[in-house]
């Protein structure tokens, strides 16, 4: 990440990092370089309509996920939404893409974006 964000070439780029990407290492090197943070947020079921499963091998899997499997899921993605979200603060701006597809989340974030 230091190495990326170093590049000149870098200067006008988006850098995608984990939900951990507020935290310790991250965070460090992040803080330390100029540019904005844009912290995307949703809703714990449509991040479970979204969630795709791979093998070892970074190959999707064909996963249908049981009702029971769907409440462990759901349960887990609110456990790290309340976790995470104290980190968050961090950011510059926060985007909360609810319902939104691809294309229409990139839309809302570079308008947050031209309106700062």
């Amino acid at each position: 990440l230091t190495h990326i964000l170093t590049q000149k070439e870098s200067v006008d780029s988006v850098i995608v990092l984990p939900p951990s990407g507020l935290r310790d290492n991250y965070w460090r090197v992040v803080k330390k370089n100029k540019g904005i943070v844009v912290v995307l947020t949703d809703n714990a079921q449509n991040i479970l309509n979204r969630i795709k499963f791979f093998d070892i091998d970074s190959k999707p899997i064909n996963k249908q996920l049981t009702d029971e499997g769907k409440k462990y899921y759901l349960k887990d993605i609110k456990k790290d939404i309340t976790y995470f979200n104290r980190t968050y603060k961090k950011a510059d701006i926060s985007v909360n893409i609810s319902g939104l597809n691809p294309d229409q989340a990139s839309m809302k974030v570079k308008k947050t974006l031209e309106n700062l």
